[in-house]
């Protein structure tokens, strides 16, 4: 399998799927949201691993995910994206990407597309060149929080907690050193962002409907109100500090 970055932090793709994705750049004249692309089998697992564990045993939220012998994010022919909750969707069909994962019941992943040449209009298109997109362009920050010792990708009105130190270092590479922050400093990039602390604490617990309940973004939360718990519930730094007191973070 032939793989291309999608640039601008968004991982990589199958070289067709990525090139979709790059034709899709430039209709939408910005970079196609893509919070997942292609994904590890390691990830893979670990994300099937999580959902058998809500399902099964009474574990914490986790969207439904297969494992690394049928996901299509292994064979870099899927996106999960915010931009099905948006006209931007229609973009996304026209070249070729159908949302396959959704169901009546828990397993409902509406964030979920795949690729299908067959069905891109745009398919003999030259692909346009990558957007070039140097680290700091998008006005990522990976932040970890001193106190909890958690880490965590925050850009506009977006958060993704980072629960390994192989995705810390791959995130580091696309958006720069990690920082180090105290309770002053993680305020800001927090509120700058416009991010609900009690989401902050969501995330690192894994309990929002994003990538293994990791994810949030407000245009998706909005998209899906009221789902998984991500509605607007007011807190602060020091109750999230000790919400988090006893969870367990990798980072640390």
């Amino acid at each position: 399998m032939q793989v291309t970055d999608l640039t601008g932090g968004r991982g990589w793709l199958e070289t067709a799927a990525a090139a979709s994705v790059h034709r899709i750049d430039r209709q939408l004249g910005r970079l196609a949201d893509v919070n997942d692309a292609g994904r590890s089998a390691e990830q893979a697992n670990a994300n099937r691993a999580a959902w058998e564990d809500y399902k099964y045993h009474g574990g914490p939220w986790a969207p439904y995910a297969l494992g690394a012998d049928q996901s299509v994010h292994c064979k870099g022919r899927a996106v999960d994206s915010d931009d099905w909750y948006t006209a931007a969707a229609a973009v996304w069909r026209e070249n070729g990407w159908r949302q396959t994962a959704r169901y009546n019941d828990d397993r409902d992943e509406p964030w979920h597309g795949e690729y299908f040449p067959d069905l891109d209009q745009h398919i003999n298109d030259p692909a346009p060149e990558p957007r070039d997109t140097t680290p700091g362009d998008n006005m990522i920050t990976i932040a970890r929080w001193i106190k909890t010792g958690a880490c965590y990708k925050v850009g506009p009105e977006s958060i993704w907690y980072i629960g390994s130190q192989e995705e810390l270092g791959a995130q580091q590479v696309l958006y720069g050193e990690m920082k180090n922050l105290d309770d002053v400093g993680f305020r800001a990039v927090i509120d700058s962002n416009f991010i609900p602390w009690a989401v902050v604490e969501q995330v690192t617990r894994g309990q929002v409907y994003g990538t293994n309940g990791r994810y949030w973004s407000r245009s998706a939360a909005e998209g899906e109100a009221g789902r998984a718990g991500t509605k607007r519930v007011q807190s602060s730094l020091d109750q999230v500090a000790k919400n988090l007191a006893n969870v367990k973070v990798t980072l640390s």
